[in-house]
């Protein structure tokens, strides 16, 4: 295994996938790569616009900074590479209009043996409807792909 890439979203089970693809990448000698992805539309315009007037910027300078919110989080991937011993670490933010394709070209581009992933914070009927980043990436990336799971996950919580 040459490289890894983990997809952080801030979510708890985003740390649950990078910490074992730390731990991988620490015990295979991999490159790990960490991406965290702002996805466009994720955020609602009213919202955006809330936010941009209770800040007193414009709505170009609110979304530029929910962008850099979402490469703060890579700070906590190299935090954890540099805890595990990882050799080879680069990280990436990118912004897209769906995440997981991002994270699927990422992959392709890197040229990457696996992707590691958290199964997300959906559940239920909205989670089957709409479907998942990870259950999207699983199914689209043509490198294998773990899907980090909290443990004693109980079915359908």
């Amino acid at each position: 295994m040459k490289r890894i890439l983990v997809g952080d979203d801030g979510s708890n089970t985003a740390l649950l996938a990078v910490e074992q693809a730390s731990e991988l990448a620490a015990k295979t000698g991999a490159e790990l790569i960490a991406l965290a992805v702002f996805e466009r539309g994720s955020v609602a315009d009213r919202d955006l616009d809330a936010f941009a007037r209770s800040e007193d910027i414009d709505v170009v300078e609110a979304e530029s900074i929910l962008i850099k919110s979402a490469s703060a989080v890579l700070d906590r991937c190299r935090d954890i590479a540099d805890r595990w011993g990882v050799i080879g670490y680069r990280q990436e933010c990118l912004e897209a209009d769906d995440a997981a394709l991002a994270i699927i070209d990422a992959a392709r581009h890197h040229d990457v043996d696996l992707i590691v992933v958290g199964t997300g914070d959906r559940s239920g009927l909205p989670g089957l409807l709409l479907g998942s980043v990870s259950h999207k990436v699983a199914s689209d990336a043509l490198c294998s792909v773990l899907i980090a799971r909290a443990p004693n996950r109980v079915m359908g919580s």
